[in-house]
């Protein structure tokens, strides 16, 4: 999983472990999940994957946004009418 905030473009730990979860997606087949905790603009790396939208932190919705994350952990498509 890859968590981006507004903060994650400026932050050089984060753009390597990126890069390296990347390389490990094309070299190994390794999933990568991205996580919008913020409202911002995904990386351009990030931009083809489907991602969860965990930007919304009021009590309703942190359960289907968790829900979303499980599904994605299972590879299970996500449901947008859930």
């Amino acid at each position: 999983m890859v968590v981006i905030t507004a903060d994650y473009p400026g932050e050089r730990w984060a753009r390597e472990e990126l890069g390296a979860a990347i390389t490990k997606r094309i070299e190994e087949g390794i999933r990568v999940i991205p996580v919008l905790y913020e409202l911002c603009g995904l990386p351009e790396l990030l931009r083809g994957l489907r991602y969860v939208n965990c930007t919304n932190h009021t009590g309703d919705q942190i359960e289907k946004q968790f829900g979303d994350l499980i599904d994605a952990l299972n590879e299970i498509e996500l449901n947008p009418y859930r």
